[in-house]
């Protein structure tokens, strides 16, 4: 892997979530690179951003296509590999799993060579709740708000845990309460993750009702919603947001927590548009917006759609077990940067690019289309996704599409009105919830990108509020064994003292925090967790 001393200087971008910061990739060693600001700070750099130049040349890349014979993985070459595929899909059909945020242009290639080959289908892979909450605002009208424009508002309305979604968010919310220090700064986050510690008013909601606890918040505004409940917190948040002459309003759909991250996102929309302002949705990954734009006009095929049907599965960049924490159905094939969920599964096993080392078209939420240089060249003998479409396509006789040019401007996304939100999730005490972690969002196991600390990761935390940990009899700092069904994970307890009684909140970042709340495609709600000293 070489870069010329051109390349090591250029000022590029980061696409681990809609931030888009600006840095510069630089040699430390042999094989080894680093991440930097650039000279003129443009923004900040979080700590995903900070290490994107160990994750590019970390040692446990996968390098060479490999495949399963009698659970045991041996190196083939790349024909014999896709002929392995092909032989699995015989005459039947075949369904591509590409990662939703890689480059525009990757999307567009993809979706060609399926439209050219008869068996071929297409899945553009996001968190689901990401897909729902971006469709809700889309359907509201409201504006989508960067960090930029953020800094012009006079109140803030946050869902879930934004600042570690994207800690870079948090710089306009501060610098507007520096300058007014009554400004209202709303959180509602069952979990109580790092945002809710900087809220003036922070919401007590319980696990799982988000929703709902939004609906009071909008209605003691001024909004016309149906809502019944009159908690204290809420009434005083909404009335605080009614002076509002521009809101503010920043979402990050939580995995985990609600079915009803499409009405969340509608509502805040439509709250936001009410209050002179916009929505900041805060995605896993940079391009997000454009999988949810193109998914339609590109043909591709709902996730849940993808996963029911019989057809020969072939994962591109993304983990799609590992994201919905699930063992089934199996993939035939999987193409991936590093071991994953998905490859465990898969019969055939292909080196794939991350999305950082392929270039092209991001739509940055608020900022619009942006042309993204690739960071670095991906290792030898790594194909893009479009080249594995490709390579199995004319294996099967399929002569080359046209790849139609990447629109610049995708418009706006079609997206209907939702129906009315799912009720509230009766989930008993302690219920289990999954909260972010930054260091990991976006560059964890569950994406293409597998995170820089997967040698030496910590364990995995579980917040706990004092009063329940009180009442289960633990201690602080002890290592307890937390169970859902079948799945459990050992875990280190820390006391949350902003944790609402009821709930416990395990650090999200590896594949097996996931299998703790499995879902099929759709959201997987809290459940009573049973805690084992």
């Amino acid at each position: 892997m070489t870069v010329t001393n051109a390349q090591q200087t250029e000022t590029k971008r980061c696409t681990l979530c809609p931030a888009g910061c600006e840095l510069i990739v630089l040699e430390d060693g042999p094989d080894n690179w680093r991440t930097e600001l650039p000279a003129q700070n443009v923004g900040g750099l979080c700590p995903r951003g900070a290490i994107l130049g160990q994750l590019l040349a970390h040692r446990k890349r996968l390098t060479f296509p490999a495949q399963r014979a009698n659970g045991t993985l041996g190196e083939v070459d790349l024909d014999g590999a896709v002929k392995t595929i092909l032989a699995a899909a015989g005459d039947g059909a075949i369904t591509f799993f590409l990662d939703g945020n890689v480059p525009v242009e990757e999307m567009t290639a993809v979706s060609a060579w399926c439209g050219a080959w008869d068996r071929a289908t297409l899945c553009l892979v996001i968190e689901p709740s990401d897909e729902a909450v971006l469709s809700g605002v889309a359907a509201s009208g409201a504006a989508m708000l960067s960090n930029a424009d953020l800094a012009g508002c006079d109140g803030f309305l946050i869902v879930g845990d934004a600042f570690s979604a994207n800690p870079t968010c948090a710089r306009p919310v501060f610098d507007r309460r520096a300058e007014e220090a009554r400004t209202p700064i709303v959180v509602i986050d069952s979990a109580a993750g790092r945002t809710t510690k900087f809220a003036s008013l922070p919401v007590t909601t319980p696990a799982g009702m988000e929703y709902q606890v939004l609906a009071e918040v909008a209605k003691a505004a001024g909004v016309e919603v149906a809502a019944t409940g009159k908690a204290a917190t809420a009434v005083a948040a909404g009335k605080a947001l009614a002076g509002c002459r521009r809101l503010g309003v920043i979402l990050s759909a939580e995995y985990g927590r609600s079915a009803a991250w499409k009405q969340i996102g509608f509502l805040a929309g439509t709250m936001a548009k009410q209050f002179g302002g916009g929505v900041a949705v805060e995605t896993t990954g940079a391009n997000a917006l454009a999988a949810v734009g193109l998914a339609g006009k590109l043909g591709a095929i709902s996730l849940a759609e993808a996963l029911s049907g019989d057809s020969t599965r072939v994962a591109l960049g993304c983990d799609v077990l590992g994201m919905l924490g699930i063992s089934e159905p199996k993939f035939a094939a999987a193409a991936a940067a590093f071991a994953n969920r998905t490859t465990e599964s898969a019969d055939v096993i292909l080196p794939v690019a991350l999305s950082g080392e392929i270039g092209g078209s991001t739509w940055f939420v608020g900022k619009g289309m942006v042309s993204v240089p690739a960071l670095l060249a991906p290792p030898a003998g790594t194909l893009v996704p479009s080249d594995v479409v490709a390579a199995l396509a004319k294996s099967a006789g399929i002569a080359e599409p046209t790849i139609p040019t990447a629109a610049k401007e995708l418009g706006a996304i079609e997206a209907e009105a939702p129906g009315e939100a799912p009720a509230a999730p009766e989930v008993g005490a302690p219920a289990l919830l999954i909260g972010r972690e930054a260091m990991h969002s976006g560059c964890g196991d569950l994406t293409g990108y597998g995170s820089w600390q997967q040698g030496d990761r910590p364990q995995s935390v579980l917040r706990i509020s004092p009063a329940d940990m009180t009442d289960a009899g633990l201690k602080n700092e002890a290592i307890v064994r937390i169970q859902t069904g079948d799945a459990s994970v050992e875990v280190k307890v820390q006391v949350s003292p902003e944790l609402t009684p009821g709930a416990v909140v395990i650090s999200d970042g590896a594949a097996a925090v996931r299998a703790l709340l499995p879902s099929a495609a759709g959201a997987a709600l809290p459940q009573k967790v049973t805690l084992i000293s």
